[in-house]
Formats: structure tokens, sequence, C-alpha cells
């Protein structure tokens, strides 16, 4: 029995001669086998959904359609990229006019996109309109898309109806079946119970000196790191992912919160800081750390992270790490995603050798090979001592990358001193630190939670404030379990 057959084994298989024509003319092979009377679906098959097949059935059929569309619009994770997809122009989702590979406005995501699900009232109906698309000759790439038969259907005044979707799980290309199994592997992940929380004997840092200025751009209501996620502010889950330490701190400008209640800071998610206020803008990342260190014991050992990332390791593996006393500094990094592999310019770069150390280390721009893993903002040093000694050497070297000083740019330095500097290599990264990275990371959420083949659930998610949760999850979520 082959995959297709344990997929669904009522299904009726055909083959048919291998040809380069799209779709429409693959259905057209087998039009003897479709019933003139039924009713009729044409489903691509690069694609998953999200839906209630009966309500479709019961929307589509309630409005008398000729035909209907399943679409989506809105944010969806897939949209961010190049707009290879059909778009919908519609009036109180009755369809008006459909075309591939762009959208009919400037703001694609207030357009319904079809997700490949295609319906028509009897199987005649698809006959003469895939007949007559044919007949015409509209091929988009030199393909008969099913898509361009509703643009006929419109124009000859049949009603189609649009039914939208919650959920479009896009795997078109290599990169989109990639970035789903990716975020399927970080929820399967995150809902599995730690044996026991780690300790590492050092000073944690998280600087959040900077502005936010993309979130406040779009009207967030609390600055970036008080973002809700999962139930606690962003800074606080960019903490609890690492390891507890002895000592920890968090360094701000003060006057970015001038309208937040500084109360905030002294409840029980930061009652384990000390919150260093830095003043005016700094020169960086590093020179934010540089004050919020300034009166921390030289000889305490260093982990420094970003405030808008939270990470799955092995924890072990680090405390092993930390423990070697070999190992002067570590450099927390991950496999390139599409976004870093997409915009290198962004991201710093580490090479290594077969045993992790690092040999080279590049700043917002690519090794010539294009190899190497991402550093994804976090840090460890031997000692508050070290990391003085590297942002010293590229002070006095005037290294800096867009006129800041860069920890990655320290690192590179360590390297140049001979320095063992370790590579790495955590399981997930999940970046918080852009809107869109944000909101792709609550529709993954969402998803997973809902979708009954996968394990997540919120209430066993185990950085999920579990205080939060009847706040956070809506009548949506539930559909899942209810």
């Amino acid at each position: 029995m082959n995959l297709l057959e344990r997929i669904a084994p009522k299904c009726q298989l055909y083959k048919i001669p291998k040809h380069k024509k799209g779709p429409v003319f693959a259905v057209q092979q087998i039009f003897d086998l479709i019933d003139d009377a039924d009713e009729t679906i044409v489903n691509y098959c690069d694609f998953g959904t999200f839906w209630d097949y009966k309500s479709f059935l019961s929307h589509t059929r309630k409005r008398s359609a000729d035909g209907a569309v399943v679409a989506y619009k809105g944010f969806h994770p897939h949209m961010l990229k190049n707009p290879n997809y059909a778009f919908i122009k519609e009036s109180e989702q009755w369809l008006i006019n459909i075309q591939e590979k762009k959208p009919f406005t400037e703001n694609k995501m207030n357009e319904y996109a079809s997700n490949g699900t295609y319906y028509f009232s009897s199987g005649r109906m698809m006959k003469h309109f895939f007949d007559l698309l044919i007949k015409k000759d509209i091929k988009i790439n030199d393909e008969y898309y099913v898509s361009m038969a509703y643009k006929l259907m419109a124009e000859e005044g049949y009603k189609v109806s649009i039914f939208e979707i919650e959920h479009m799980l896009q795997w078109g290309a290599p990169e989109d079946l990639e970035d789903y199994i990716r975020w399927s592997e970080i929820f399967s992940k995150i809902c599995k119970k730690k044996s026991k929380k780690e300790y590492l004997n050092c000073v944690k840092l998280i600087p959040a000196a900077g502005e936010g200025k993309r979130f406040q751009d779009e009207n967030f209501e609390k600055p970036k790191i008080l973002t809700d996620v999962s139930g606690f502010p962003m800074i606080y889950q960019a903490s609890a992912c690492l390891p507890e330490c002895k000592e920890n701190y968090l360094a701000i400008r003060r006057e970015i919160f001038e309208n937040i209640d500084l109360d905030l800071f002294q409840n029980e998610y930061f009652s384990k800081f000390n919150i260093v206020d830095v003043g005016d803008l700094t020169e960086g990342q590093a020179s934010t750390c540089e004050i919020a260190l300034k009166g921390v014991d030289k000889n305490k050992e260093c982990l420094v992270a970003s405030s808008d990332n939270i990470v799955l390791f092995d924890s072990l593996k680090l405390q092993s790490l930390v423990q070697d006393k070999s190992i002067d500094s570590i450099v927390f990094t991950s496999v390139p995603n599409n976004k870093a592999l997409t915009n290198p310019e962004m991201f710093g770069w580490v090479n290594s050798d077969n045993s992790n150390r690092v040999l080279d280390v590049a700043v917002k721009k690519p090794f010539k090979d294009k190899t190497g893993s991402v550093i994804i903002g976090i840090f460890y040093f031997r000692s508050v001592g070290l990391f003085f000694k590297a942002l010293k050497g590229l002070k006095e070297n005037k290294i800096k990358v867009n006129n800041e000083y860069y920890i990655d740019s320290m690192c590179e330095y360590l390297v140049r001193q001979n320095m063992n500097v370790y590579d790495f290599k955590i399981d997930h990264h999940i970046s918080l630190g852009t809107p869109d990275e944000y909101r792709t990371f609550l529709y993954w959420q969402s998803y997973f939670h809902k979708a009954i083949d996968h394990e997540y659930l919120i209430k066993k998610d185990i950085y999920y404030n579990k205080d939060e949760i009847g706040k956070f999850v809506n009548s949506k979520w539930e559909q899942k379990h209810s």
C-alpha cells in the first residue's frame, strides 16, 4: 500500500501522462470519471488549512453559489515574502475578479488570497469552464490555473463565493515547508517539561536600552520589552529560557518608559533583577553592557542575552562548557533560517572547526562562501574582566559596525587574540525582535494549539503563564478540545 492509500484508504488513484500544462489540464484528463451532477472540489497538494469543512459546505450552499474559493487575508507569515499567490477582488465575500501572482492593491494582506481549494456546484460547471479556459488559452507561466476559471465565471455573471479560513499552511516552496517544520518542532519541544531548572554561577545581564522603534511605529500599547509573550513580558521570557543566575541585571533607558508605571519593574517578574538606568542612547549593545557591569566584580563570570529572544538548547551541554576552564567565551548560534539566508547583512556569522572552536566572525555581512552559523545575541564570558578587555580592544582599534560597538565584534576580537571562543549551536531560536516576528510567533502558537494532530497545547507550554491562560485563550483557540 502506498502513502496516499494509507492517508485516504477510499481514494481512487489515476495515472495520467506526464505534462507541464498545469492543474486544469491534469483534471481534464479524467473528466469522464467525474459525474456531471456532483458537487466537485479541486484541491492543490502543497498546502495545509485549519478550517471546518462542514461549515464551508453549509456557507457555500446557503449562498446558492455556483463556485467557491477558500481564501484568507490578514497576517499570515508566508505573505511577508513575494506575493506569489492568487488574489481576489471581492464585495461581501462575492468574487468580482481574481488574478495570479500579484495583489490588486498595495496592501496585499488586506486582500483575500486563494489557499488552493476550489469548489464547483457541479461537475458539469467545472468541465465547461475548464474547457473554456483551455480553448481561450489563458495561461500563467505557460500553465492552466484553476483560479482563472473563476475569472471566466465572474465575467459571465456566475456567483462565486469566498469562504474565509483562519490558518493557511503554505508548503509550495522548500523554504515554506522548512519554516513550517521548524515551527512544528519548536512547539513540540516547548510543551515538554524540563527535568529541573538550570543554574549557572555567573552574572546575567540583559541589555534593553533600545527604543523598540518598530513597535512604537506600529502603535503597540507597551514598550517592546513589556509586550506580552505567553502571558509574561517579553524580557521576562528572554531571561526565563536561560539558566538561573545569582545576580541579574536589566539595563534600560528610563526615558523610554516615561509614560509607563515603573512599578511594573518592581513586580514579581522582575524581583530578581537589578534595574540599571543607562541614561542616554549609548554607542550600541556593548556600551550599554559596559555601563551596567561597571560596579560588578571583574572576576565573576558573565552571561549577556538579548531582550527579544527565546532559545531552546541542551542545558547540560551548556553547563559542561561553562565548567571547561579552557573556554574563554561562548557565542550562542543557530542554523540560519530563511530570513538570515535571504538577508545575511542583518546578522552576525560564525565559522568554527570540527570541535566548535570559532575560527572567524563576520558582523552584519556574510562570509564569502556564505557558510556558517548565525549569532543570536547571547554570549558567555569567562569573566566580566574579559568582557571589558574585549570592549577596550574594540575602542582602541575603533572597530564599529553601523557606528556602534557590537558584542559580536568583541568575539571576533577575542578570536584574533587567539582566545578560545566556543560556537554553541542551540536547538531552536525564536526571534521576537520585530512586529512581524512577534506576529509570526503568535500565529504559529495559535495554530498548533488548535491543530488536532499536533501535541502542543498552551496549558502544556513550559513558558506560558498559567495564571493568564484564561485571558489570552479565546473561544477560537479552544476548537481543538471543545
